[in-house]
């Protein structure tokens, strides 16, 4: 399993995740055209593995739109232009212009890029199309995140089976925002993605290794010389998200 670090594109940020050795990342395409070209030189440079996502979740936002054709060219021709990037995922905004379009695009771009997007799966789409997705791409994906409902996007007693079904038809499966690290140990992705290690400089908590494997959260700074500067707990976070990234790596090497 495929450990990708978010929202490490803040000054600072990637610093940290370069010092810690950071093997596998995951950044918008909203927000990677707006970097240094110097410091994607030293991320290109340590990543084992770049997963480049479209921003879909961005455009979800009510209010936030673009000229959607002429984005998706752009974004497709910069995958193409940067074969540095291991995987890039579709525009499934169909919430917004219906599933239709979303397949039109995928199309696009798959033959602008000479392969296919991570394909993401929503509720809505049903298990039918899950099936579909997994028997005619090689990639597939789905959100941790929470619905307005309150609810995983996909339950947790349904995970295997979507784990399954990919991987029976010789799919790989992404979780998206899948920050539930003890799930992590469980369920056998291929990658996944979080922002979580970040989580220092919001909420004033940080995150440590217990018995040199169990990923845990401390919202006290009772770890020795920890302090209560967020910056270090920041440091405290990336140094130990970039080891649980090798431990889960090891931990599923032969589902990779």
């Amino acid at each position: 399993m495929r450990l990708c670090l978010a929202a490490w594109e803040g000054k600072g940020k990637y610093d940290l995740l370069l010092k810690y050795k950071c093997r596998f990342w995951l950044s918008s395409y909203l927000y990677i055209v707006k970097m240094k070209p110097a410091v994607m030189t030293q991320v290109i440079g340590a990543k084992d593995f770049f997963l480049l996502d479209s921003g879909a979740h961005t455009f979800q936002k009510e209010g936030n739109s673009t000229d959607y054709d002429r984005f998706v060219r752009e974004y497709a021709q910069y995958v193409k232009n940067n074969p540095w990037i291991d995987e890039y995922v579709e525009l499934d905004i169909e919430a917004k212009v219906g599933m239709p379009q979303v397949e039109k695009w995928r199309q696009e771009m798959t033959e602008i890029v000479g392969k296919p997007p991570i394909v993401v799966w929503h509720r809505e789409r049903g298990k039918q199309y899950y099936k579909h997705m997994v028997r005619n791409y090689p990639y597939v994906g789905f959100s941790g995140f929470v619905t307005k409902s309150g609810e995983m996007e996909v339950p947790i007693k349904y995970i295997g089976w979507f784990i399954k079904e990919a991987h029976d038809n010789n799919c790989q499966i992404h979780g998206f925002g899948f920050t539930r690290s003890n799930l992590l140990y469980k369920f056998p992705f291929d990658s996944v993605d979080s922002s979580s290690w970040i989580m220092g400089s919001k909420f004033g908590t940080y995150f440590h290794l217990r018995n040199g494997i169990e990923l845990r959260r401390d919202r006290y700074g009772k770890l020795e010389n920890l302090g209560f500067k967020n910056a270090t707990r920041d440091e405290q976070s990336a140094a130990t998200w970039c080891k649980f990234q090798t431990i889960l790596y090891e931990l599923w090497s032969g589902t990779q």
